[in-house]
Formats: C-alpha cells, sequence, structure tokens
C-alpha cells in the first residue's frame, strides 16, 4: 500500500486526516509494470484527481526526461569555457533555465516526497522548483552577461 508518513491514514491527494470517509483504491503506476498499488483518498474528487495526476505522469514521463538530459547536456557546456572562452557561458546558464521549465511543466517529485506531503503538495512543490530555478537562470543569464 502506498501510504502517507505519519501515525494516521492520509489522503493520496490532498494529504488530510479524515478517519470516516477513507476509500481505499487501487492503481497502476506504469504501464510496463502490471503491479498494482493500493492506496487511500477520502473522497471521489480526490480519486478523479490522483487518476488523472497519474495518467498526466504516464503520458509526460519520457518528455520529462528529456528536458533534465538536455538541460544537463546545456548545462555541462560549461566544461568548454577552457576552449571557446566566455562566449560558452550563456549557453550552459540555458541549461539551468531549460531544467526550471522541465520542473514547471512537468512537476514530477520523488515517491518519498509525496508519502511525505501528498501527491498535490508534492506538485506544487515540483512547480516552485521549477519556478526559482527558472528565474535563477534568467538572472544569471543576465547578470553575467
Amino acid at each position: 500500500m502506498f501510504a502517507l508518513y505519519g501515525k494516521n491514514p492520509r489522503c493520496l491527494w490532498c494529504g488530510k486526516n479524515n478517519r470516516k470517509k477513507f476509500k481505499e483504491i487501487t492503481m497502476t503506476i506504469k504501464k510496463s509494470d502490471p503491479q498494482q498499488e493500493s492506496a487511500i483518498v477520502c473522497s471521489e474528487k480526490c480519486e478523479q484527481s490522483v487518476f488523472a495526476t497519474c495518467q498526466f505522469i504516464e503520458r509526460n514521463l519520457f518528455s520529462f526526461y528529456k528536458g533534465i538530459a538536455l538541460g544537463i547536456v546545456f548545462g555541462l557546456s560549461g566544461l568548454l569555457i577552457p576552449i571557446f572562452g566566455q562566449k560558452i557561458l550563456f549557453i550552459s546558464l540555458i541549461g539551468v533555465f531549460i531544467i526550471g521549465l522541465t520542473f514547471l511543466i512537468f512537476p514530477f517529485v520523488t515517491p518519498q516526497t509525496v508519502k511525505m506531503f501528498g501527491l498535490r503538495a508534492g506538485m506544487v512543490f515540483g512547480r516552485i522548483s521549477g519556478i526559482v530555478l527558472l528565474l535563477m537562470g534568467i538572472i544569471l543569464v543576465f547578470h553575467l552577461s
């Protein structure tokens, strides 16, 4: 069972501790892995949100990986500064911007974060991290250019 951290059971989506109205749901995390996980939700709305989010993650996980990989490639171009000079620094800083944009569009977080805060709060945390990285990339590009 995919349970949130804490003494009392909490809803996977909203993280509320509503002991009276819990409903156990079964979901498939990956299509390639037929193993199913069970979790608890407190309402029909939370159940629909969990399933919609799981479908969104399943559809866009490869795009998330591509964005992170592209950001890392751009970021590692900073290793070429001794060869090409400061002009390559701009490309390197764009890597931070790309990773921030990736987290803003696809706010996927680790299972540990979801277990600690709930799925909705975890995604909000992912979006906030994306905004911070995006702003940091923009500020560094204009400050160092």
